[in-house]
Order: structure tokens, then sequence, then C-alpha cells
């Protein structure tokens, strides 16, 4: 179905971006994006998010922005719990902190955490990109104490949870 080759392409994009081939993930993005829109809400705000990550990266922050704010607007937190998630770990760590909105970014993992706490077996990976921003966030306010409790539970999480590509 159109929708499953939606999925495929965001996927086949992820991957290029995730090898160091950005360019080629956004053209890809955009063909999953395009089926999105004719088939599948949750599709099209996946790879929204997606798209919007790879722009960060780029430095391209009002595309980015942009992709962020429509893939919010698809998505009930409650309905979408694992992209709410995602979507705001991308938002608050590649697109905030990248350009220094400490307190957005803060608002973007606390929206995070109150849904990984609810159910920390869930999303251990994204625990550990949780702290990871809380620290970064710590870091720039001056708070070493604090930032470095975030950043040994981030490690002492990868251990626990053997996310041995995070070592």
């Amino acid at each position: 179905t159109s929708v499953n080759i939606g999925f495929a392409l965001n996927n086949i994009a992820f991957m290029a971006f995730e090898a160091g081939m950005p360019l080629q993930a956004l053209e890809t993005f955009a063909e999953a994006i395009t089926l999105g829109r004719e088939t599948s809400r949750n599709l099209l705000a996946i790879a929204l998010y997606n798209q919007a990550s790879v722009y960060a990266y780029l430095g391209e922050f009002s595309a980015s922005l942009i992709d962020f704010e429509e893939a919010s607007d698809l998505l009930e937190p409650d309905q979408h719990v694992r992209q709410w998630v995602e979507m705001n770990l991308y938002w608050g760590l590649d697109y905030c902190c990248a350009l220094g909105l400490w307190e957005d970014a803060a608002y973007r993992l606390a929206q995070v955490e109150q849904y990984i706490v609810e159910r920390p077996e869930s999303f251990p990976e994204e625990q550990v990109r949780l702290n990871l921003g809380l620290g970064q966030i710590e870091l720039n306010s001056g708070d070493l104490e604090q930032a470095d409790a975030y950043f040994s539970l981030a490690h002492k999480l990868v251990e626990e949870k053997k996310l041995t590509w995070w070592e």
C-alpha cells in the first residue's frame, strides 16, 4: 500500500541521514511526506519531524521549525505517545539546544519526561537522550553538579540497558 511505501521511504531516509547523507535523506523524506499527505497523518507527522531533524543538522532552522510545528499539529500526545516523545526529543535537542533556546529546550524535554516517567521500561534509549539534553541545559545554566548528575545517569542507563551503540 502507499502508506507502507511511505513508511519504508521514511526508514530509508532516516538510515541515509544516519549514514552521513543528509541531502539524500531530505530527498527521500520529501517523497515520504508527499505520500503521507495523501494517505496517513501518522506517516506525515513522523516524516516531518524526522526531516526537521535533518534540517536542524544542516543549520536550516527555519525549515526545521516549520516541519516541527506541522508535525506537532498532527499528533495527539495521548494517542501517539512514542511519536510525541521522539518529536519532542528531536525538537528539544536538535533544534532548541543547537540554537541556545534553553527555556524552549526545557519545555520540550518536560513534554518527553512526563511520558517517560509513566512507562520508563518502554523508553530506555529515550531516557538516555532526555538526560543528555537535561545535562546540556544545566551545563549552560552553570550548574555543573546537576549537569554531571544528568550525564552520569545517562551513562548508567547505557550500561544497565546495554545500549552499546551509545558507548
